[in-house]
């Protein structure tokens, strides 16, 4: 390829929300790039995307979160391939159900939902461009997420509670991307962050409650994958349309295509500097 392309890269597309997303935008007349771990499950979706979708250019992309040798080698590869970033959706994610490290050392949540969204970002700046757009996926679970300076030390020690390190993960998530967003403005990327909501897919299976009545309560309120997807898929779409105003926003949180109200906690700028610190120097030290 003699010169740049432009290319729509998702993280997680296998399954889930990542799926429902590439499925969205197959169709966008943009090269998309499948950037997904496992890649025998990772080629059966994209042969049916290909078949659903004649003419679409997909390319499937070996990304494994959990580790920092994987992510550069997948920079290199698209650097070497010349492409141009058009929007960068980080949408893998995990939620592990026992402690447990990545090849780095970090812990497992942590490592894979943070740490290496964060450095893919900064590895992947050079090939964007103004108008290029970057969407970090949190969640709702955000709000009881704890940050610190000792969080990316594993302590394999203390009682290790899931949803807590997903929290977290999502928390720091969010924080950043509101530094990253300010950090960038001056370039012309724009950041924003989505939270999908619930969405019952193969990290939080929502198959059945414990009783009819909590069932029917909550069950309207879970969304399906493509539920999930739609604010991300909106956004990406609206940024291929000069004149539309979601394509001049940035550092904002979008959940149901509105833009979120944060808590004066998350948009802290001390908070998000030291975030940012704490966090270059965990991946320096590897």
């Amino acid at each position: 390829m003699s010169k740049s392309k432009e290319v729509i890269i998702v993280t997680g597309a296998s399954a889930g929300i990542g799926k429902a997303i590439v499925q969205s935008l197959a169709g966008c007349g943009i090269r998309l790039i499948m950037a997904c771990r496992n890649m025998e499950k990772s080629a059966a979706v994209k042969a049916i995307l290909e078949q659903d979708n004649p003419g679409a250019e997909i390319e499937l992309l070996n990304l494994d979160l959990a580790s920092f040798a994987s992510i550069r080698q997948f920079a290199s590869t698209l650097a070497r391939k010349k492409y141009r970033i058009n929007t960068l959706i980080n949408n893998a994610g995990v939620l592990p159900g026992r402690f447990s490290l990545t090849r780095d050392g970090f812990e497992t949540t942590l490592g894979v939902n943070y740490l290496g969204l964060f450095l893919l970002n900064e590895l992947l700046l050079p090939l964007m461009r103004p108008g290029s757009l970057i969407i970090n996926t949190i969640s709702c679970s955000y709000i009881i997420g704890r940050l610190n300076k000792d969080m990316f030390i594993p302590n394999p020690g203390a009682r290790f509670m899931s949803i807590f390190s997903y929290a977290r993960s999502k928390r720091a998530i969010l924080v950043y991307s509101l530094e990253l967003a300010e950090r960038l403005s001056g370039q012309g990327i724009r950041v924003l962050a989505t939270d999908p909501g619930i969405v019952s897919t193969k990290l939080i299976a929502m198959k059945r409650w414990f009783d009819p009545l909590t069932d029917a309560l909550f069950r309207p309120l879970i969304k399906t994958p493509g539920q999930g997807a739609d604010t991300a898929v909106f956004l990406t779409l609206e940024a291929q349309k000069p004149a539309s105003e979601y394509a001049r926003l940035s550092g904002l949180c979008f959940k149901n295509r509105k833009a979120m109200r944060l808590p004066a906690k998350i948009r802290d700028k001390k908070i998000r500097k030291e975030l940012w610190d704490w966090t270059t120097a965990a991946i320096q030290g590897r």
